[in-house]
């Protein structure tokens, strides 16, 4: 559902932190800034994302990132027209103004094409690694039953609608690392017909989140994306791995923003034991690391074969050596985490699944 038109209707001295947090609740992927009653620029997730990569900071105004020549539809224009211009720019939502550049409506994908999902995707065509080997002790109980690739999200494991998603959007090719109860895991893709190709590799001894990587080195001679197996992403993985490749790294983090709120009075004390200050429930905007990455093959010769390696040893080494590491933020609503039970249960109501 699309968010109301005053929803996402902001003001230019928005923080870029603040406009974060409206994408996140509303949904809706673009946010219009108007200043004086007329439309001034529109703002996405990807002005965010170029804007931190720029090395600004959070607390921009957004007038600072948004974009000041957006793409508008005129009112009182055709359907037709309106259909003409979301297929020639592949955007997900368009202002409507009048002749004085007040926003009167906003045209989203969704409402005009008959299937909200059909937006055209650009395909990524990399091969994807997944790290499927693991106990996944935070979904005990279930966990002693059924390893956590299989754990079921609505009609599909979670392991097969991770690589559904990605098939849609151009991912051809998985290659999974299996350890913890890989006879059942072998067993249900077994049985399954899927457009796609997997190759299973087993681990002798659990190698952690990136060592397997050594298993697959015969079989990654190109860019990759890395991932564990309990992230559902609703993000453009052409668009990451573009990134990746222009921004000259070895790897690529894909980071989101977290909005934490400490439920806690926090306290600064000063010489002697004296309060300097105290916070009420402050509130922390955080990158934090989803488990998923983009990699070129020259980062196999940093893992040695057999040895446990986490992805954060990883990226220290090619850290050490000079290579360069990259950062892709997105916002926190693009990103769903099932590898614990409070985190499934959510992903489960945000994907309309009972």
């Amino acid at each position: 559902m699309n968010p109301e038109l005053s929803q996402i209707i902001v003001s230019p001295d928005l923080m870029i932190v603040d406009a974060l947090r409206v994408l996140d609740e509303t949904g809706g992927k673009i946010l219009f800034i108007v200043d004086g009653g007329v439309l001034a620029g529109v703002l996405t997730d990807g002005d965010i994302r170029r804007h931190i990569l720029a090395g600004r900071t959070l607390t921009d105004a957004i007038s600072i990132a948004m974009n000041r020549s957006p793409l508008v539809i005129a009112a009182g224009c055709t359907e037709e027209r309106v259909r003409e211009q979301l297929l020639t720019h592949r955007v997900h939502c368009m202002p409507v103004v009048d002749g004085s550049g007040a926003v009167v409506d906003a045209v989203w994908w969704g409402e005009v094409f008959a299937d909200p999902a059909g937006q055209p995707r650009t395909p990524a065509n990399v091969p994807v690694a997944i790290m499927a080997g693991g106990m996944g002790t935070r979904l005990d109980p279930f966990t002693r039953i059924l390893p956590k690739p299989l754990i079921p999200v609505g009609d599909n494991p979670v392991l097969r609608l991770i690589m559904d998603r990605m098939y849609d959007q151009g991912c051809a090719r998985f290659l999974v690392s299996l350890n913890f109860k890989a006879s059942l895991i072998r067993a249900y893709f077994s049985d399954e017909v899927l457009p796609y190709g997997i190759e299973f590799f087993d681990e002798d001894q659990p190698l952690g989140t990136a060592g397997s990587l050594s298993l697959m080195s015969d079989s990654l001679g190109e860019t990759f994306i890395l991932t564990n197996c309990d992230n559902i992403m609703d993000i453009e993985f052409a668009d990451l791995v573009k990134q990746h490749r222009e921004s000259g790294n070895l790897i690529t983090v894909v980071a989101s923003m977290k909005h934490v709120v400490l439920p806690y009075g926090i306290i600064d004390v000063g010489p002697g034991g004296a309060l300097e200050a105290l916070h009420e429930k402050p509130r922390y905007d955080l990158l934090a690391s989803t488990g998923m990455y983009v990699m070129e093959p020259d980062v196999l010769d940093l893992i040695v074969s057999g040895e446990r390696t986490d992805a954060t040893d990883l990226i220290a080494r090619a850290m050490e050596a000079g290579s360069r590491v990259g950062v892709y933020p997105i916002p926190e609503r693009l990103w769903l985490d099932v590898g614990q039970l409070e985190e499934l249960q959510f992903a489960l109501d945000r994907l309309g699944i009972r």
